[in-house]
């Protein structure tokens, strides 16, 4: 039995969430005919028998708490204080089944109203499939969550089934592996190794540096593993190997009906083409998948370039031949990335003004320094002969990485601890548009220069109180220059067409700590308050600095609590307001479509818009995107995995509980 009564739970369920205005208040009849989920307060949601499905997967049915459900009970508890602490660890959050990396996106959806009802444990394949046909069966809302770190909220849903992979992180490698019924295609079989749906990344790199291979996948720790391989999933060797999606060999996947298929190249070869970066949501479940491995890198190359001026029009130039050093790194198959930022001289009076920093660092694996110093020599030529002597504060770096600077166990320098400006914090904003050949090609440098200018344009239109923002321009999410044998790998894939003549991944995403559960109490405003001081309310001439202080202190109270969050929030409409601004320079610099109709942009499944109104474009390419719809019309008809913006989503509710006639 669960351990609290199922009838209390539902009564207080139904009372709680139809205050909060959650489901629609009809019988749903779905599938079968009707337009809408079970969800409570519908009346069938009294009548779903969850004992039996917590009697079906051993007693692993759980009613899902809040991750602060006891700072919501007593706000001023030792037991509540050991978890304000905790929201801040990426690795507790990714540990818990309420635990999200992303609490919102302001204005639009926060955990605090997101929340599913029961969650399933899973342990065994087993229990995965148990919950998912008594899901079809019972028609209940569904989604399926491991480490919750959607930036959309994907893997949650007011009143739903959630089925959690957590807790599945078995891994095993194989020198000599055989995708099922693919023996006559591999007759040598393939390095590789399988992982349950709950590994992260942290867990996999260095169990691969245990055993002297290489994945290729993300770079955050805490990121899971097929989670990020279903949209496409890339690192720093990318351009060399293809990204996670590509070197996806073999998958397990629960199908609606709660059967278990092989999905390969020679066994439902439609539904494994969608899982190699069709995003989640598209057909089943994937319980494991199973993806190509590499030797681990004997050494790897870096080239690091950095430079600085206080002219603008100088700073131009610069960013166009950095671009053009950007280019040059994708044909050579090098992963890295570039910066290109404003910020004061932290001067004052008449001589005050901006600094201009534009920078670029490349990485490649058993690459060579020469030619990593050779993609910034014409740098280092253009600032000698180009720029006035004296006008540019430069510097550059070569290094190398070897197996003697390997400590067993460790995780490899490409592996990032999950950046703080991630962790329990609600978006303001989340933006990628892909910067490719087409876009910076044309004569006399206009693309470049076009490129260049709407560069430096977003960094005067970011919010100037929100000093850390993530505002990048990403190599390592981007195809362009991929070898010939990536090539073979990338054609195999869902994944978007024009990421192969993609130079880089433009990302702005501006995010503030925020925990919408809880009150505005000055025991919140306490624990918040050095990550509100970094990200937020930066300075002390801001004037929610001084109450935000005082409510802060071991003095503060309630009131100045209310008064520095509530000033903060007030401010919110603004720099939404300014960051549409950054949003309309990036469609009008990287429309999809150019003013010819040919394919020109796209955006990264993993990392978008929540807004973009041409997602299936975007993501996948109109080609694509049909061949998906279809996929998914075979495999799931009555579209039991469905989340935002995912195939077929236009078809239902902005909740994904009813159907669009």
């Amino acid at each position: 039995m669960l351990c609290c009564s199922l009838h209390l739970y539902v009564l207080c369920t139904l009372a709680v969430l139809a205050g909060q205005g959650v489901g629609v208040v009809t019988e749903p009849h779905l599938p079968g005919g009707g337009a809408c989920r079970c969800v409570p307060p519908n009346p069938c949601w009294n009548r779903v028998p969850w004992d039996e499905l917590n009697a079906s997967t051993h007693g692993r049915l759980m009613v899902i708490h809040d991750e602060m459900q006891r700072c919501i009970e007593n706000i001023n508890s030792d037991a509540c204080a050991v978890d304000l602490n905790n929201s801040k660890n990426e690795f507790w959050l990714s540990g818990q089944v309420a635990g999200y990396m992303h609490t919102g996106l302001f204005g639009v959806w926060n955990i605090s109203n997101m929340l599913g009802a029961y969650a399933v444990a899973a342990q065994t394949e087993s229990d995965v499939q148990a919950a998912v046909a008594f899901a079809q069966k019972h028609n209940l809302r569904l989604v399926i969550k491991s480490t919750g770190h959607d930036w959309f909220g994907r893997s949650t849903a007011p009143g739903s089934l959630v089925v959690w992979m957590h807790l599945r992180k078995n891994m095993i490698w194989h020198d000599s592996f055989t995708p099922t019924g693919c023996g006559e295609q591999y007759p040598h079989g393939l390095h590789a190794v399988t992982m349950e749906a709950g590994v992260q990344f942290a867990d996999l790199y260095p169990a691969a540096e245990r055993v002297g291979r290489l994945v290729v996948g993300g770079t955050c720790d805490t990121v899971g593993v097929v989670g990020c391989g279903l949209g496409g999933c890339f690192g720093p060797f990318s351009k060399l190997f293809g990204s996670a999606a590509s070197n996806m060999v073999e998958a397990r996947v629960v199908l609606p009906n709660g059967t278990v298929v092989v999905a390969n190249k020679c066994s439902h070869p439609d539904l494994f083409w969608s899982l190699r970066g069709g995003g989640a949501g598209v057909a089943g479940v994937v319980t494991s998948l199973t993806e190509r491995t590499y030797p681990r890198p004997r050494w790897y190359a870096g080239v690091k370039w950095s430079c600085t001026v206080v002219d603008a029009g100088l700073y131009h130039g610069l960013v166009v031949e950095a671009l053009r050093a950007a280019e040059a790194g994708a044909a050579g198959h090098w992963g890295g990335g570039m910066g290109v930022t404003t910020h004061d001289d932290n001067k004052t009076g008449a001589s005050a003004g901006k600094r201009y920093t534009t920078w670029l660092s490349f990485l490649q694996y058993e690459g060579s320094a020469s030619a990593g110093q050779a993609l910034i020599e014409p740098l280092l030529k253009y600032v000698a002969e180009q720029l006035p002597a004296g006008s540019a504060e430069c510097s550059h770096s070569t290094s190398n990485w070897t197996q003697q600077d390997y400590t067993p166990g460790m995780a490899p320098p490409w592996e990032e601890v999950h950046a703080d400006r991630e962790i329990s914090t609600s978006h303001l904003v989340s933006l990628t548009k892909y910067i490719t050949t087409q876009t910076l090609s044309g004569p006399n440098d206009t693309g470049r220069k076009r490129v260049a200018s709407a560069l430096m344009n977003i960094t005067h239109l970011l919010p100037k109180e929100l000093v850390n923002c993530t505002y990048g321009i990403i190599f390592d999410k981007a195809q362009a220059g991929l070898t010939p044998y990536a090539q073979l790998l990338f054609n195999e894939t869902a994944q978007n067409p024009i990421l192969q003549d993609t130079v880089a991944m433009l990302e702005v995403a501006e995010r503030v700590p925020f925990l919408p559960q809880l009150p505005f109490t000055a025991s919140v405003l306490r624990s918040q308050w050095p990550r509100l001081q970094e990200y937020a309310i930066t300075t002390p001439t801001d004037p929610l600095y001084a109450v935000c202080s005082a409510g802060a202190s071991s003095t503060g109270t309630d009131a100045q609590a209310r008064e520095c969050f509530g000033g903060w929030l007030d401010r919110v409409p603004r720099l939404r307001d300014q960051l549409r601004n950054v949003k309309r320079v990036m469609w009008d610099v990287f429309p999809n479509l150019d003013v010819d109709g040919s394919i020109f942009s796209g955006s990264y499944w993993n990392e978008a818009d929540y807004f973009d109104p041409e997602f299936q474009r975007s993501f996948w390419g109109e080609d694509n995107y049909v061949r998906l719809l279809n996929i998914k019309d075979t495999y799931d008809p009555d579209g039991l995995f469905t989340c935002h913006h995912c195939v077929g989503s236009e078809r239902w509710t902005p909740d994904g509980n009813c159907r669009i006639k």
